[in-house]
């Protein structure tokens, strides 16, 4: 009798065990890895040919005078990109325009670096490391949403060691697409001359630092006016 009870208890332990196995090779297999996440943001950015929107960019960073300016942008897939502007625009191209079609593994090391909850939402929060230390972005963290697959913050080091820290609103258009209608750069000042993109294409006239003690600065971008997949000729991205 007692051999039974035993023989009863072992087989029931043992199959209590399989089942905690198979519950944890389940949870397991359901976790995503960086390379997932990254082709579902890479799925959703495919869904948009072509875009224009209008942005109201207007700058507070201390020592440096720049007018709010708008800015015209063009994109057409997979990787053509226009701004115009009348006149000097401070715009941290670096991060406000993150291409994910660039990101692959024989570019870049990925990390997933987990979970966080970011206003409210679930975000997978990416790390992505240049191998070509050519790239002019040291590393570049991209918090995505994991719902809508779309970049709800990015912080990038630049380069010149210069960190940018952007959050992006959404709005969904044409009742399927999500696109930004405001990011909020946040600019770290501590040795700063200017944006990278800016630099090269329009040169920085204020060679002077700024201080190291100076406040981070802020740039607010409203995205206004979009038309979505309405087609963009060639010529447009033709450089003059």
């Amino acid at each position: 009798m007692k051999n039974l009870f035993y023989s009863r208890l072992i087989g029931l332990s043992a199959l209590a065990m399989l089942l905690l196995q198979g519950f944890a090779f389940q949870s397991w297999g359901d976790e995503l890895s960086a390379n997932d996440v990254l082709k579902n943001l890479q799925k959703t950015f495919a869904e948009i040919e072509d875009y224009t929107v209008l942005l109201q960019v207007k700058t507070d960073i201390q020592q440096i005078r720049v007018p709010q300016r708008d800015v015209k942008v063009f994109f057409k897939q997979p990787d053509k990109l226009h701004l115009q502007s009348e006149g000097f625009a401070m715009l941290p191209k670096e991060g406000m325009f993150i291409n994910p079609n660039r990101f692959n593994r024989e570019d870049y090391y990925m990390s997933l670096l987990g979970k966080e909850s970011l206003k409210g939402r679930s975000a997978y929060k990416l790390e992505l490391v240049p191998r070509n230390v050519k790239v002019r972005v040291r590393k570049l963290i991209i918090w995505i949403d994991t719902a809508r697959w779309v970049s709800l913050k990015i912080d990038t080091v630049t380069w010149r060691g210069q960190s940018i820290e952007i959050q992006f609103d959404y709005e969904k258009f044409q009742d399927k697409y999500w696109l930004p209608i405001k990011a909020t750069a946040t600019v770290d000042l501590k040795g700063f001359r200017g944006f990278s993109s800016f630099h090269d294409r329009h040169g920085w006239e204020d060679e002077s630092e700024t201080e190291d003690s100076a406040k981070p600065g802020e740039i607010i971008v409203q995205f206004r006016d979009y038309k979505i997949n309405e087609g963009i000729p060639d010529s447009i991205f033709e450089e003059e």
